[in-house]
């Protein structure tokens, strides 16, 4: 269930069929709604979202590989709160808190049920958080903390490093924490601490807010990503900047029964700062040029099909057993056993002498190298045998004209004129396959480096790996 705010669908239905029993009016309103919808003005027949989700890749400033994603929030309830949410959030991870702590409540007044989601909380809230990112919420239970986080997310500021900060913190009032976030039946919100003011898409600090990576470092992306006049028209209707909608990067969530970004899955595979390098994914790009036509023909869709042919795994499939598992655990999951987030067993294609499958734990090491295996037998080498192809005819009608003239093909010297086209024939494959090659043994050791950062994929390597 979930915290009401704006003109719910439960409560327009609720009061119609108050009106034949107002003494059971109270009665009949709903606490909470299980999704946020309302009933449209000008047809009670039709239920529409009060808001959708969105997801945005921004790029770099070439247009060549994606840095970021944005998530965005379209509210078309006017009557739609995000400060009362945020307000009715944080009174109840106040209350919380303070019923979990010997001294900040009266033993006659407390909660067990609160002191027992609190131990949940700690667990969650205090762990990795690569695992629980979607239980960090538990630890802001006022204004001041808020506004810690809120400053925390854009970087460090130092003397050579302005990081990217959502507001700049001397122009903000004076008091600022005294002052309750509370809703605003026409603005949302007017807090300058409120949801509706910091993450205004309409701000240009707003859209900038947070583009640092893990030292503190201003991540570069195009200009139009961080321009509020690329995203609205003068008459104040969203569009899509240039940079989006060349590369296909803008996707709306439309499952109205989900409004929780930690319970839907990417639209696109991320392998955090990896990416497949240029050279590599042009010849990707080339060999499977009928099947990246078909996911669109971008960089995104291309990098995509390669992540598919590299891993050998069916997206769709891929995402069935997704939606499967997190019907059984999930981030939040209370009280989950710990066998249910182990690794799971895996067939890295070996076999005993008896012609048996090995089937072994999880080992990301062995996974990786299969994965670079494939890459080069379904990719590389397919290549290289075109080429090479093509290089025997062109040698062999060399030979012909030679023979032709009088001369013994075989003899002919490698340094002679004719052979001219051959040996800049070969010397351009020679030239490519080191480029591929290149990216290749960077994106293998790229995704190597992430997984002895990573707690998850960590686990799965041998102690004598992590040891060096």
């Amino acid at each position: 269930m979930r915290f009401r705010s704006g003109a719910h669908e439960e409560d327009q239905r609720a009061n119609g069929e108050a009106e034949d029993d107002s003494a059971e009016d109270d009665k009949k309103k709903p606490s909470r709604v299980y999704r946020y919808a309302f009933m449209l003005p000008t047809d009670n027949n039709v239920t529409v979202p009060m808001f959708t989700i969105a997801y945005e890749e921004l790029y770099n400033p070439e247009l060549t590989q994606v840095v970021a994603i944005r998530i965005w929030k379209f509210v078309y309830d006017k009557s739609h709160s995000d400060s009362e949410l945020c307000r009715k959030l944080l009174d109840e991870n106040r209350d919380t808190y303070l019923n979990a702590g010997s001294a900040h409540a009266p033993n006659a007044s407390r909660r067990k049920n609160l002191l027992n989601e609190q131990k949940h909380n700690r667990g969650n809230a205090c762990a990795s958080l690569e695992h629980y990112a979607g239980m960090q919420y538990t630890i802001i239970q006022n204004e001041e903390l808020w506004y810690r986080n809120i400053t925390n997310w854009g970087g460090g500021q130092t003397v050579n490093n302005s990081a990217r900060p959502f507001f700049v913190d001397d122009e903000l009032p004076s008091g600022i924490n005294n002052k309750r976030i509370t809703p605003d039946n026409v603005l949302g919100g007017t807090h300058p601490l409120s949801p509706e003011y910091v993450f205004n898409a309409r701000r240009h600090m707003a859209l900038s807010a947070g583009l640092v990576d893990f030292d503190d470092e201003p991540i570069e992306v195009h200009p139009d990503f961080i321009d509020p006049s690329k995203y609205f028209t003068d008459n104040d209707e969203f569009m899509l900047p240039e940079a989006s909608r060349k590369n296909d990067g803008f996707f709306f969530l439309v499952n109205s029964y989900v409004n929780n970004v930690f319970d839907v899955a990417l639209p696109r595979p991320i392998y955090g700062t990896t990416s497949v390098g240029l050279h590599l994914l042009e010849l990707f790009k080339e060999q499977f040029y009928n099947e990246v036509k078909a996911r669109g023909g971008t960089n995104a869709s291309a990098a995509d099909c390669f992540v598919n042919m590299m891993t050998q795994q069916d997206p769709l499939v891929v995402e069935m057993v997704r939606l499967m598992a997190e019907t059984v655990v999930t981030y939040d999951s209370i009280d989950a056993p710990e066998a249910m987030r182990r690794q799971q067993l895996q067939h890295y294609g070996e076999m005993d002498s008896d012609s048996n499958y090995i089937i072994e734990p999880q080992q990301f090491v062995k996974k990786l190298a299969q994965e670079t295996r494939r890459v080069i037998s379904v990719l590389i080498q397919v290549w290289l045998k075109k080429r090479e192809a093509i290089r025997n005819l062109k040698y062999k009608e060399i030979q012909q004209l030679a023979e032709s003239e009088g001369e013994e093909g075989m003899e002919i010297d490698y340094y002679d004129d004719r052979m001219a086209e051959l040996r800049e024939y070969e010397d351009e494959t020679t030239s490519r396959h080191c480029k591929v090659m290149k990216d290749l043994i960077e994106l293998h050791l790229q995704r190597l480096e992430e997984a002895f950062n990573s707690r998850l994929e960590r686990e799965t390597i041998p102690a004598g790996y992590k040891a060096m």
